[in-house]
């Protein structure tokens, strides 16, 4: 499998993108996002005219500052208002919280076996952050740590593909999951062919992100799926994501993990996964 962000076009056939076009309440960009990205494009744009933007929607601005508020930003001083979160953390980090806050708080989904919108922007709001830690840690760019934290905070928003189009298919693989022991997202590739991170990363696609945040999505549950491993986005977001469902699911030594270890194989790092487990700001400097 290539890693190009065309992939995911062609693992889903025709049938299931007329069924995925004919979802009524299909996840869309929130509009605050799209007014941030105009006024990026401004002469004259400024933090100031930032933090308005966000600040007229209340209840996205206080999920940016809970979310700024992670250990993971490595942020000394204390930050109260969406002026102070631009400024010390950068507009393309605050767009990447604003994008998954809108689009998991505007999903007007009804929970389904355990999964809900709600649900799944805690989970963004825990991966994302410890993504961009970890991107750091591996010492990339700055550029490419935001793109880990957009990418870890819409990795699940393929779910939201599901809850809104693909009901019954959730139930069955939830079924499927339990009586056969494998993973959700091996389950529900077998009800429609691709999991839920093919699905949420073509709707990536579709949207214009660029191919590095396409791919983490698409790759974060085996990266070693994709060709040549390296420290990038998509080893960024799947050690965050492994990490916190390995921790939150409190594995006993005979359960598998979520790490793809062939590919931590690859690049040498799997000896290092419980610290990863347990990863905190003073951990992390460890590596």
């Amino acid at each position: 499998m290539t890693n190009t962000a065309t992939d995911t076009k062609e693992l889903i056939d025709s049938e299931l993108q007329k069924r995925i076009d004919g979802i009524e309440g299909l996840p869309a960009i929130p509009e605050i996002y799209n007014e941030l990205v105009a006024e990026l494009s401004s002469e004259d744009v400024s933090m100031q005219k930032i933090a308005s933007i966000v600040s007229k929607d209340i209840a996205i601005s206080a999920k940016l500052l809970q979310v700024v508020k992670s250990a993971y930003f490595g942020v000394r001083t204390e930050i109260q208002s969406v002026q102070q979160a631009v400024n010390q953390l950068g507009v393309d980090t605050v767009k990447g919280v604003i994008l998954s806050a809108g689009v998991y708080a505007d999903s007007n989904c009804d929970p389904v076996a355990g999964f809900s919108p709600a649900g799944l922007y805690r989970t963004a709001a825990a991966v994302g952050p410890k993504a961009r830690f970890i991107a750091h840690a591996f010492g990339l760019a700055r550029n490419k740590a935001d793109e880990a934290l957009t990418a870890g905070m819409m990795h699940d928003v393929g779910k939201l593909v599901l809850l809104a189009g693909f009901v019954a298919e959730i139930k069955q693989a939830v079924e499927i999951s339990r009586q056969e022991q494998i993973p959700f997202h091996h389950a529900i590739e077998k009800t429609l062919g691709v999991n839920d991170a093919v699905l949420g990363a073509s709707l990536l696609s579709s949207w214009g992100f660029p191919e590095s945040i396409v791919e983490a999505v698409c790759f974060h549950y085996e990266p070693s799926k994709k060709r040549s491993p390296m420290p990038n986005a998509t080893t960024a977001v799947h050690l965050a994501y492994a990490s916190e469902h390995d921790q939150n699911s409190n594995l006993s030594d005979s359960e598998p993990t979520a790490f793809d270890l062939q590919y931590t194989d690859s690049l040498g790092i799997t000896s290092q996964l419980e610290q990863f487990k347990g990863l905190t700001a003073e951990s992390v400097m460890q590596f």
